[in-house]
C-alpha cells in the first residue's frame, strides 16, 4: 500500500512510502520511522502510528502513550487519543489542523492492502518494519500465518479484534518479531520466542520483550488472565503462595508479599504474548464483568491454602 504524503498549501508532493505489515511511526524526530522533513513545523516529533495488516491500514495519534500538539485528522475529523481510525483509498487525512501552515496531508494511493515489501522513498527515512530474514510459513504457504508449538496457526491482527490501541500496538510489535523468522510457544506457563534453528528465547523485562511491559497485566493479572482463559496465572499463584508460606513459617516472618509481586511483575512482562496467542488460537474471551469477578474468586480460592498455614503456624 503506498501512501503519498504531501504539502497542504502548495500540493506539492513531498514523497511516497509503501508500507509493509506491522507499525510504522510518522514525525519529525530522526527515531521515526518515516520522517517528515523539519520545516513542516506542526508536525510533532512522533505524530502519529500507522498501523497496516494484510486487510486494513489504521492510524493512531501520538504513539500510543503521548498524543501530537496539533492532532490527526481523518476526513477533517480528529482522531480521539489512544483510537485507531481506519484509513482507505481516498480517505483524506492530515497530521496538523488540516490545510495548516506547517501541517502534511496524507492519501492512501492505489493499492488496497498492504505488501511485505517496502520501498524506500530518498526525501523520507523509513525504516523497514520487516528485516531481511526470511519469513516463517506454514504448509500453506502462507507468509501471514505462524506456526505455535501448540500446533496452531497465527493469523495477523485486524481491526475487528476487540483490543485497546495500546494493547494492538503490543501486539503488532509482536508480529514484526514474528516475522523475523521466530514463532511464539508456550513452555508451561512462561512464553518464549523459538528461532528457526530450534533454540529458545526467553522473554524477560530486559531482553526478547518487544511488546513491553504490561501494567494491566501487572495490576489486574487475575481479570485479563481470566478473559483470556489462561489458567496456568491461577496454578502459579497458588503454588508460589503455598511454597512461599512454608518459607514464611521456617523463618517466622510474612514473606508471601513476595510471591504477589513477582507473579505481578511476570504477567506485566507476560500478558502480551498470552494475548497474542489467544487471538491467534481464536480463544473465546470472557467479557470483562464476569472476567473480574470470577477471577478474583478463583485468586482467593487458591490462596485460601497458604494463609490458613499462615494463620495457624506463623507465631504473631
Amino acid at each position: 500500500m503506498e501512501l503519498i504524503l504531501s504539502d497542504p498549501i502548495s500540493s506539492q508532493r513531498i514523497s511516497g512510502v509503501y508500507l509493509d505489515n506491522g507499525l510504522k511511526t510518522i514525525g519529525r524526530s530522526s527515531d521515526c520511522d518515516i520522517v517528515v522533513p523539519a520545516r513542516f513545523g506542526s508536525i510533532s516529533g512522533i505524530h502519529a502510528t500507522l498501523g497496516c495488516s494484510s486487510d486494513s491500514l489504521e492510524i493512531m495519534d501520538g504513539n500510543g502513550q503521548k498524543p501530537s500538539a496539533n492532532g490527526t485528522f481523518v476526513n477533517g475529523k480528529r482522531v480521539p487519543q489512544e483510537t485507531w481510525s481506519k484509513i482507505t483509498k481516498g480517505d483524506q487525512v492530515s497530521l496538523g489542523i488540516p490545510g495548516a501552515t506547517g501541517s502534511l496531508s496524507l492519501v492512501v494511493g492505489q493499492e488496497d492492502t498492504c505488501s511485505k515489501k517496502e520501498i524506500r522513498s530518498p526525501q523520507s527515512v523509513s525504516r523497514g518494519s520487516v528485516p531481511s530474514h526470511p519469513t516463517s510459513t506454514t504448509r500453506s504457504g502462507n507468509p501471514e500465518a505462524y506456526v505455535h508449538s501448540s500446533g496452531h496457526n497465527s493469523r495477523p491482527l485486524t481491526s475487528n479484534d476487540n483490543v485497546s490501541a495500546r494493547m494492538k500496538i503490543r501486539l503488532r510489535k509482536i508480529d514484526q518479531y514474528l516475522a523475523n523468522g521466530y514463532s511464539l510457544t508456550k513452555s508451561q506457563f512462561a512464553p518464549e520466542f523459538l528461532g528457526q534453528d530450534e533454540r529458545k528465547h526467553t522473554i524477560s523485562i530486559f531482553s526478547n520483550n518487544p511488546a513491553g511491559f504490561s501494567w494491566v497485566g501487572f495490576f489486574f493479572a487475575f481479570a485479563v488472565c481470566t478473559q483470556i482463559r489462561e489458567w496456568s496465572y491461577f496454578y502459579v499463584l497458588g503454588i508460589s503462595n503455598i511454597t512461599l508460606s512454608i518459607l514464611s513459617i521456617l523463618f517466622k516472618r510474612d514473606l508471601t508479599f513476595v510471591a504477589d509481586l513477582g507473579i505481578a511483575v511476570m504477567y506485566g512482562i507476560y500478558f502480551p504474548y498470552l494475548r497474542h496467542m489467544a487471538l491467534s488460537q481464536a480463544v473465546p474471551e470472557f467479557g470483562k464483568g464476569r472476567s473480574i469477578i470470577q477471577g478474583y474468586l478463583l485468586s482467593v480460592l487458591v490462596v485460601v491454602p497458604g494463609s490458613l498455614l499462615i494463620y495457624f503456624f506463623l507465631p504473631s
